[in-house]
């Protein structure tokens, strides 16, 4: 993976996505703990995102398709964000999007390379598993 993969445009860390760490550890129940919002797409096959700066999982996305034209690593190297695209974005009532803001401006304080090593750490249990966006305790001992 790149530099970047796991750093999605508007600012999600895609290391933490649900569906990403369900995949890698074959465990359902970080699809299980999503909101209802996602419950059509629970029962899919597990199937691993290369985050979405490889891949197209999340569907078609306008934050992707501006960053990219306008040739950003994410929304806070935009000269004009916060924009109406992002704010809709990070108050859209999903929880995992609401921190998108507070993810860009730790982004723009700290750097790219630092904030993934942050969030890798903030998002691995210690047992050594991977904890998701709905999963932030341990559930790899219940199992």
């Amino acid at each position: 993976m790149g530099d970047y993969d796991l750093l999605a445009y508007c600012g999600l860390y895609c290391g933490a996505c649900s569906f990403r760490v369900a995949a890698l550890e074959q465990n359902r129940k970080h699809l299980a703990a999503m909101p209802a919002k996602y419950d059509r797409l629970k029962d899919q096959p597990l199937e691993e995102c290369r985050g979405c700066r490889i891949g197209d999982l999340c569907g078609d996305c306008g934050i992707k398709k501006c960053a990219r034209d306008r040739g950003v690593v994410h929304c806070g190297d935009c000269g004009e964000f916060p924009c109406e695209r992002s704010v809709k974005f990070s108050s859209d009532g999903v929880p995992h999007h609401a921190g998108t803001s507070a993810n860009i401006g730790r982004i723009r304080q700290v750097g790219p390379q630092r904030w993934l090593a942050e969030q890798e750490a903030t998002h691995a249990c210690r047992c050594g598993q991977r904890l998701s966006w709905y999963v932030n305790d341990c559930i790899h001992s219940e199992q």
